[in-house]
């Protein structure tokens, strides 16, 4: 992630923003996907497991804008990138279904107590493992949300 956000400063927006709208998150991941041309500026992505209920839409597009907001104020470096989406763009969201992430740690044979999800993936490679195996129809609670 180019803007220096450290692991910390996710987590505690992810908590923030999980408590705001009073949903409980299992789990997620984060990366940045390539633009798909290469005028288009980045954007993380968010692959968010709710426990419970499952979030409408709009508690969808709640949470991500207070991801956004909350780490603009915990980080200067992100907070200049998302001004005016100068270099960054708002983020977008992946809720997927309970268990979700559980069955890609076990697809990816990483399934246990010594293995953790990743919350912060740089590796293109397995960011677009996460992304494929999220994108089947039965994992996908609804397409992803952009916060803008």
């Amino acid at each position: 992630m180019g803007e220096h956000l450290i692991a910390e400063e996710i987590e505690e927006a992810v908590r923030a923003a999980s408590a705001t709208v009073g949903a409980f998150v299992t789990d997620y991941s984060v990366g940045c996907p390539l633009p798909k041309t290469t005028r288009a500026n980045p954007r993380h992505l968010y692959i968010v497991e709710f426990a419970g209920r499952a979030l409408d839409e709009l508690g969808v597009k709640a949470f991500c804008h207070h991801v956004d907001d909350r780490l603009v104020g915990l980080n200067d470096d992100y907070a200049s990138h998302r001004a005016k989406d100068f270099g960054l763009k708002p983020p977008d969201i992946i809720a997927v279904r309970p268990g979700t992430f559980a069955r890609w740690m076990k697809k990816r044979g990483k399934l246990g107590g010594q293995n953790k999800v990743p919350r912060i993936i740089n590796d293109d490679d397995l960011f677009a493992d996460l992304i494929a195996f999220v994108s089947r129809g039965d994992e996908r609670r609804r397409d992803p949300t952009w916060c803008g």
